[in-house]
């Protein structure tokens, strides 16, 4: 019998928030079309600092997520979370 062997941590971390441009609350208060997603892809070394290796802007999280793979950085097999932090 075989069993999975749990890839190894790459010390990054994907931090999602919700984007959303700042106006003035009224109607059409410059808030059309410029809300949705936005991921920083950031890497820990062995010291502790964190360097940022992508940003990504997305409409809806499914878009986010497409263009958060083809940065390269994330693994297939890691599972995003759709806001807050997921560690690989």
């Amino acid at each position: 019998m075989t069993y999975r062997k749990e890839p190894e941590p790459l010390g990054r971390k994907i931090i999602v928030k919700t984007d959303r441009k700042e106006g003035n609350g009224g109607k059409g208060g410059g808030c059309k079309g410029n809300t949705g997603k936005k991921a920083t892809i950031v890497e820990r070394d062995s010291e502790g600092k964190e360097t940022t290796l992508a940003e990504c802007k997305g409409s809806t999280f499914v878009d986010l997520k497409r263009k958060i793979r083809k940065t390269g950085y994330v693994p297939s097999y890691v599972q995003i979370n759709s806001s807050g932090e997921t560690l690989f």
